[in-house]
């Protein structure tokens, strides 16, 4: 492996992990890790519970990750969440760009135990390269959210919370499948009421498949090593430091886009270290002090090598005062330095920004209210100001109706505004957006129905002109429907979900790239003691086709899953994907894998 990466590997962790600007999330303890599956922090910044908060919000937890048997966060994104679209580049490790309600891929706001995560130059999220060993939970709030926490949460966010398990504990697995895929993983938690810490490791190596229809047949691998940290300790009954550090690096094989009878690879490292320290300084107001540093770094060797390593770093400080009995105050402030370190030389490696926020939620009789309002001051592009309110309203027997109007706003990324070669254009505005959305939430009979209604309309969407620079130059709006039922009866496990989007180009009236507009999933599973199946179907409509790419055909894929608990520590798992064998691409020009199976045996 190349000598960057060497100077990054696994040896160098555990010290890096103490000399590295840190941040992360609220830490939890014992007792209230018990409680964390039905918790939502990222929707408002506090922690509520998923029946009080007024965000469309979906949590997938780690139960739920091992059971679909995913070996990837994508995998365990598209076959089960709500509003989540992916178009994958070939396969595993390869890019995956999410699109979050018919959003851009950089609509999306990522955290990742409180870190806000993605590359400053191309404003994306490395998403192939997360393995679902690593995750603990995910939490999933769709709408905007830039009265909150600032640029880019167009879409809404993904906040990532990484493994932990339960304190004394051990936890692995080993797995074998197609394309000579090969898995393990390993983790334990130790310590007691005032100090808790974890380790994991987790390790995945494959041939994978040949990833573009090209003139080069061949397979592109991938391989990836990962290990996070995390340290938790109590200074007092009122004050708790915590310390978390996710590190991770591999390889990525592709074919050149310069020369496709060439195979290429880069070299990647993903780190995402964070520090946090909150204290109550009395029965009404906790305060909360972050640091925190993302870097992502890549090395290609292909027809137009060169390195990229972007680091984002940030200090967070929030305070949250109880305002009355049914009241909450939040304020705080956020900043943050994006740069860049490149074998391209930009005309500006670095930006900073400054955001103020304040947060307002409260309970009237049967209604609860909550305002945001946000400014930002960013290097770039100078002042912006975001908000949002929403109002909710008990309906009785177990029903609400939400309504919520909000604006957010994405600032231009580093490529977008100093990229040299005539691409970049420094004086771009930020897209902005504003939503309205009306959402009902109510129980029928033993199942949850949660459905929503919204339109948002983004404008100074950047695209890329006839000479190849960016500009301000397209208009968008997106109409969407999403329903979601789910129901547990005795051993059965059922959930199906809709998303009804119509994705325009306003300036054209033509769908928007690379978008669809009718997704629908529905996974079953049941238990019988000891043994345990289920399935998953997947079903999209027709890709709509863009400046570069070709529309792409509406598919259907089938994917089952069974397990058998040998004893209470040890279980025997496999997985058969895509079982019609549907030759499918998300797209255009790149393949998907085939049918393929899996084989794990897990311990805990």
């Amino acid at each position: 492996m190349h000598a960057m990466i060497r100077k990054g590997a696994f040896s160098t962790l555990i010290p890096f992990l103490f000399i590295s600007p840190l941040v992360m999330a609220d830490s939890v303890t014992e007792t209230e890790a018990t409680e964390l599956d039905e918790v939502v922090v990222a929707a408002t910044r506090t922690a509520q519970t998923v029946d009080e908060t007024l965000a469309a919000t979906t949590i997938i937890t780690r139960k739920d990750i091992e059971r679909s048997q995913a070996t990837s966060i994508v995998d365990v994104l598209r076959s089960q969440a709500v509003g989540v679209d992916f178009t994958i580049s070939g396969g595993a490790g390869k890019i995956s760009s999410l699109h979050l309600r018919g959003t851009e891929s950089d609509h999306v706001l990522v955290l990742i135990d409180g870190v806000r995560a993605g590359s400053v130059t191309t404003g994306a999220m490395s998403w192939s390269l997360l393995p679902a060993d690593m995750i603990e939970r995910i939490e999933i709030v769709r709408g905007p959210r830039s009265s909150l926490y600032g640029s880019e949460a167009i879409g809404g966010i993904v906040s990532i919370t990484t493994r932990q398990g339960k304190t004394g504990t051990w936890q692995g697995s080993v797995g074998l499948g197609s394309f000579n895929t090969r898995k393990l993983s390993l983790g334990t938690s130790l310590g007691n009421k005032q100090t808790r810490a974890s380790v994991n490791v987790a390790y995945t190596d494959t041939d994978g498949i040949d990833a573009r229809v090209s003139n080069n047949p061949d397979k592109d691998g991938y391989d990836n090593k990962s290990m996070n940290v995390r340290l938790q300790h109590k200074l007092s009954g009122r004050t708790e430091v915590a310390l978390s550090a996710f590190y991770g690096e591999g390889q990525n094989e592709y074919d050149d886009f310069g020369d496709d009878t060439r195979s290429s690879y880069n070299e990647f490292v993903q780190q995402n270290t964070g520090l946090s320290l909150k204290s109550a300084l009395s029965e009404h107001w906790n305060t909360r002090l972050e640091l925190g540093e993302y870097r992502d770094k890549t090395r290609a060797f292909d027809g137009f090598p060169g390195f990229f390593n972007s680091k984002r770093q940030q200090i967070n400080w929030q305070n949250d005062v109880a305002w009355g009995a049914e009241s909450l105050l939040t304020l705080g402030i956020d900043h943050q330095r994006d740069s860049v370190d490149s074998s391209t030389a930009y005309a500006e490696t670095g930006r900073n920004n400054t955001g103020y926020f304040a947060e307002y939620q409260t309970r009237m009789r049967s209604h609860d209210v909550q305002i945001s309002l946000r400014n930002d001051d960013n290097d770039a592009f100078g002042n912006h100001t975001t908000g949002g309110i929403s109002v909710g309203r008990d309906l009785g027997r177990q029903s609400r109706l939400v309504a919520s109007y909000g604006t957010a706003f994405k600032a231009p990324t580093l490529n977008e505004l100093y990229f040299p070669f005539g691409f970049g254009n420094a004086t771009l505005k930020p897209e902005e957006s504003a939503t309205f959305e009306l959402g009902l939430r109510t129980k029928l009979g033993r199942g949850q129905l949660n459905a929503n209604l919204f339109r948002s309309r983004i404008t100074n969407l950047i695209a890329t002109d006839a000479n190849f620079q960016a500009q301000n130059i397209e208009k968008a709006r997106i109409d969407g429907l999403e329903l979601d039922f789910s129901r547990t009866l005795n051993q059965f496990a059922f959930n199906t979900n809709l998303t009804w989007l119509n994705p325009e180009n306003r300036l054209t009236g033509s769908q928007l790239e690379s978008r669809v507009k009718r997704t629908f999933k529905v996974s079953l599973d049941r238990d019988y003691g000891k043994f345990s199946v289920g399935g998953s179907l997947l079903a999209q409509s027709k890709r709509a086709a863009g400046t570069f790419s070709s529309e792409t055909a509406g598919y259907t894929t089938i994917d089952l899953r069974s397990a058998y608990r040998l004893n209470k520590h040890i279980t025997l798992q496999a997985s058969l994907n895509n079982l019609l064998d549907k030759d499918y691409q998300t797209k255009s020009g790149f393949n998907m894998p085939d049918r393929n199976v899996m084989f794990t045996v897990s311990y805990q």
